[in-house]
């Protein structure tokens, strides 16, 4: 039976995630020691559409890399700053690991702002220990055997120390964890940097500017909130996430998602998918 396992119930990220779990498994699994510095999670999808055609899962992208492995392919995939869409056919199945905000930074050898909406090999980075690493992945047997193969890949690569990308992932992920830092000069204030220095830091590490960042993940959780099927009070969660007021959320995430918090909300309690 087609259901997510995950690290915690939150599936943050995954649009209309129950209506998803009817199409795909989606399986999510720790990193292993030294590696969690970097990385959030591996997640791995397997999917069996048979006669039922194709089914598109939309995704709304945490401020991160995410390594995919595939049968066909191994890429590496920038921040990408709108919704992604994933067309599933057939049977198939895909391994991703998902960094933290700034984790990949260390592993890039240019700027981490110049892989924001591209993708590239994985072997452009880790040249023959990521294609070994790819084919060794596509011969095991499962999702928690495919992720233990990546998490090696990524241990042996992993810097000893990495102060700087470790400030603005913490830095990222209290913005995440914390819905009352609404504006950049909080989380500069909090922090003792100005603010000048914390927009150097994000460009550098993240590959996205701090307020970005807060609005992204904001979204998240607006979506997240709207994506369990329950009535939600816009005005309130607006004022929670730090909106000038109902509207303002309203037009962000419709601009973003393609449709008003309402109307998706709807889609979700109904297990009916929205057109794409």
């Amino acid at each position: 039976m087609a259901g997510i396992e995950q690290l915690s119930d939150d599936s943050r990220g995954v649009l209309q995630p129950r209506l998803g779990a009817r199409h795909f498994d989606l399986r999510r699994y720790p990193p292993g020691p030294d590696v969690d510095r970097f990385v959030r999670h591996y997640w791995a999808v397997a999917w069996e559409q048979g006669g039922a055609g194709p089914f598109s899962q939309a995704v709304l992208p945490h401020p991160a890399v995410n390594v995919v492995f595939t049968p066909a392919y191994a890429n590496v995939y920038g921040l990408e700053r709108g919704v992604n869409v994933q067309t599933l056919e057939g049977r198939g199945w895909a391994l991703g690991v998902l960094f933290r905000p700034a984790g990949f930074t260390p592993f890039w050898t240019g700027p981490i702002g110049e892989l924001t909406g591209r993708v590239v090999p994985l072997s452009a980075v880790f040249r023959e220990a990521g294609e070994a690493a790819w084919e060794e992945i596509v011969s095991a047997p499962d999702g928690a055997a495919r992720a233990a193969v990546a998490d090696r890949l990524f241990r042996c690569r992993a810097p000893a120390s990495a102060p700087r990308t470790e400030l603005a992932r913490d830095l990222a992920e209290e913005i995440a964890g914390d819905p009352a830092l609404h504006r950049v000069d909080q989380v500069a204030a909090r922090h003792g940097i100005s603010l000048r220095a914390l927009q150097r830091l994000f460009r550098e590490q993240v590959g996205a500017a701090p307020k970005w960042t807060i609005r992204r993940y904001r979204l998240l959780e607006a979506a997240e909130r709207a994506g369990k099927g329950d009535e939600v009070s816009w005005a309130d969660l607006a004022l929670a996430l730090g909106y000038a007021d109902q509207a303002h959320l309203i037009r962000e995430f419709t601009g973003m998602v393609g449709f008003t918090p309402g109307e998706y909300a709807r889609a979700c309690r109904e297990g009916r998918p929205l057109p794409r």
